[in-house]
């Protein structure tokens, strides 16, 4: 896979119709804010829209782990650098 970022820098914006945070797939409502990011995966334009919490999540995850380049949506814990089994079996990463 090859990821190339576009805009990546962290914007905050105000969702203005109801979407799923790309990290952990949790709900992103109306009004609420998320930071915004644009890429390229393997030549193709993507967007997507995040938690505040997991933007630094992802963050950390990539710095902490410089081989990995990808994850699957959703499958990350909420606001946490690691995914849902892992935070489960310790409660934090």
């Amino acid at each position: 896979m090859s990821y190339e970022p576009i805009d990546d820098s962290g914007r905050i914006v105000k969702i203005r119709k109801p979407c799923r945070c790309e990290w952990c797939w949790g709900p992103l409502t109306k009004n609420e804010r998320a930071v915004t990011r644009s890429y390229k995966m393997d030549d193709v334009f993507l967007s997507s829209r995040m938690h505040p919490e997991c933007y630094q999540a992802m963050k950390l995850y990539f710095s902490e782990n410089p081989f990995e380049d990808s994850f699957d949506e959703g499958m990350m814990a909420r606001g946490l650098p690691c995914d849902y089994s892992e935070a489960q079996k310790e409660q934090s990463c």
